[in-house]
């Protein structure tokens, strides 16, 4: 019996290690070699490619054989002497005749160059205006804050900063009031002219002298321009003469160009106080030059030729006052008229 026990010890011993050798642990796969990473193709890079400039538009540069001039034709917005509230933003708009035969571009500017600068820009650049155009030329402006009396001077200059004359002037400007020293609206029509309208300026305060020789010049020059033209000739009229001198003397003690008077007048007002019942009146002034110059400005400007030449017209008057150290020394107002 212990044999039989023992042999089946051994055997069941045996039969465990033999179980133990067969189960042995499986073999570790060998590692595949590792893939070989591709070697980065080499790819020809080309320079980049440099992005061309903008091309900026040339400078305007100033023309040559050619001439350069400005006509003044009106004032478009803001009169000379209006009233704009304390501190307002305004527009001022002049009309101007390209009267050269250069072009104008944006190498044009218009400068500010004396008075009161009102937050203007210093210069801002033309449109273009071919020769015998008009052009409105606008400047954004602010009123002062304090009431008073304004003005802010411009002149024009081609791009090589060459001043452009303005007719026989130099310069335009804007002028206005703000606050108290403004005439009321409605009160034209009553209010009585001032001194210096009605042509009897107070003594002390402003006396321009009048100069009845070239008034006289001017009615001829007048004239025979009608004749040339096939229109009767203009007589001249005393109280018309009366008006054309007291405007005369307005724009002269207050510094105007202008056909409204510094107390808000008009020319038919000024010529109903001077006692004239007119159909029909019409007034040109011109300041800074004598009696030829005005005649040429007024017959190369249609508006003012067209005024000379109106065949409705039977009289005449004339005004002109020199005031020295003025802002422009020599005013002349004519009062065109019929009954």
């Amino acid at each position: 019996m212990r044999t039989r026990i023992k042999i089946w010890t051994l055997l069941l011993a045996f039969g465990l290690s033999a179980c133990t050798a067969e189960s042995a642990p499986q073999a570790t796969p060998a590692a595949l070699p590792p893939t070989q990473t591709p070697a980065a193709t080499a790819t020809q890079t080309e320079a980049p490619t440099a992005t061309p400039s903008p091309t900026l538009p040339a400078t305007p540069t100033a023309q040559t054989n050619c001439t350069e001039s400005a006509l003044f034709i009106s004032d478009v917005t803001i009169q000379d002497g209006t009233n704009v509230p304390a501190g307002q933003v305004f527009t001022k708009t002049w009309r101007l005749r390209n009267n050269g035969t250069c072009t104008w571009n944006s190498g044009y500017t218009l400068n500010f160059i004396s008075g009161d600068r009102m937050d203007a820009p210093a210069s801002i650049p033309l449109s273009e205006t071919v020769p015998d155009a008009e052009l409105d030329l606008s400047v954004e402006l602010a009123a002062p804050a304090t009431d008073g009396t304004f003005a802010a001077y411009y002149e024009i200059r081609n791009p090589a900063g060459k001043i452009v004359p303005i007719g026989f002037l130099t310069n335009i400007w804007a002028k206005i009031t703000v606050g108290k020293l403004a005439s009321a609206p409605n009160a034209v029509a009553t209010a009585p002219l001032n001194p210096a309208a009605t042509g009897q300026p107070t003594a002390g305060v402003c006396n321009p002298s009048q100069n009845s020789g070239p008034a006289s010049q001017i009615i001829a020059l007048i004239n025979t321009a009608r004749a040339e033209n096939g229109l009767p000739s203009l007589t001249q009229n005393d109280k018309l003469d009366s008006a054309a001198r007291g405007h005369s003397n307005d724009m002269a003690c207050n510094e105007l160009r202008s056909h409204t008077g510094s107390d808000g007048s008009s020319v038919g007002q000024r010529v109903a106080a001077a006692g004239y019942a007119a159909s029909r009146s019409e007034e040109i002034i011109y300041v800074a030059g004598g009696a030829e110059a005005a005649f040429e400005w007024w017959m190369n400007d249609q508006i003012h030729r067209d005024a000379i030449l109106r065949a409705e017209h039977v009289h005449i008057g004339v005004g002109i006052s020199n005031l020295p150290g003025s802002a422009y020394g020599t005013y002349i107002s004519v009062v065109l008229a019929a009954p």
